[in-house]
């Protein structure tokens, strides 16, 4: 436990100084976001075993590094750049499987792309909403708050009223009470937060709309964690890596917010959801 929180305090001690520096400095939350996606690319090929497979790993983590940096070049249109690629990876890796069959399976191709893909698009998708020109100084924010205040009150709740079994068979201590807990107080989250953020810009949120959508977030934020862990336990491991001692690796802190990025991402394009951010 002593080292949990130690390490966790170093987590907050790195995290704090990027958010500060990326408001006169863009361009280092979009470095530390390609370094993270690199990294749990990384980690995910360790898990399922391809790593040592150069002609995999390689492509992998050029691609994950290069989706955050290019979603903020001269020429990216959203997530055109992103789409563009994506397909030029899947491509390579087809005449990967074409060329070296019997070195290389389909399996190993399927987890390969799988794995890439989510984890490059949700880092790219934090980038895209932190330079998104509707309060991206804001909105972005949203993915952490959503992910780590539902997993700190899912905690709390599970420990202090959880009695039912939200899906033992993937992750033993969750609980339904834990569950409700943390999507009630993410909803109250986003409403404090939309709060501050109004009295910031002088604008009236649409306070009930938020809290749906603060509720929703929670439920992706939960399903994310159990995906996490359901792979984790298909490989028979207990972390991804151990690069934050007593954390795991980025893959055990992020697994909550790479759930989350895409869906808020698309909840921000959608005009119907946009005009809710645009008020707050």
């Amino acid at each position: 436990m002593k080292q949990r929180i130690v390490t966790g305090l170093v987590l907050l001690a790195i995290f704090i100084p990027i958010i500060i520096l990326s408001y006169p400095y863009p361009i280092v939350f979009v470095v530390a976001a390609s370094l993270m996606s690199t990294i749990a690319v990384h980690e995910m090929l360790t898990c399922t075993g391809q790593v040592k497979k150069l002609a995999l790993t390689i492509p992998a983590m050029l691609y994950a590094a290069a989706g955050p940096l290019l979603a903020v070049s001269p020429v990216a249109t959203s997530y055109g750049v992103l789409l563009s690629i994506t397909l030029i990876f899947l491509f390579y890796l087809l005449f990967i499987h074409v060329f070296a069959a019997g070195k290389i399976n389909t399996r190993d191709i399927s987890v390969v792309f799988t794995t890439s893909v989510y984890i490059t698009v949700s880092f790219t998708c934090i980038v895209l909403l932190r330079n998104a020109q509707v309060l991206g100084d804001y909105v972005y924010m949203f993915i952490f708050i959503g992910a780590w205040v539902t997993d700190i009150f899912a905690y709390f709740g599970g420990r202090f009223f959880g009695k039912h079994k939200l899906c033992p068979k993937v992750s033993p201590k969750k609980t339904v009470e834990g569950a409700v807990s943390g999507i009630l107080f993410c909803a109250l989250f986003f409403v404090l937060y939309s709060m501050i953020i109004a009295r910031l810009e002088n604008i009236v949120p649409n306070y009930a709309i938020i809290a749906l959508i603060g509720a929703f977030i929670s439920v992706i934020s939960q399903f994310g964690d159990l995906a996490a862990s359901a792979i984790k336990r298909d490989y028979d491991i207990k972390d991804y890596g151990k690069i934050f001692p007593g954390h795991g690796g980025v893959l055990d802190r992020f697994d909550s917010i790479l759930a989350v990025a895409p869906f808020l991402y698309m909840l921000m394009e959608n005009p119907d959801f946009i005009t809710v951010f645009q008020m707050l």
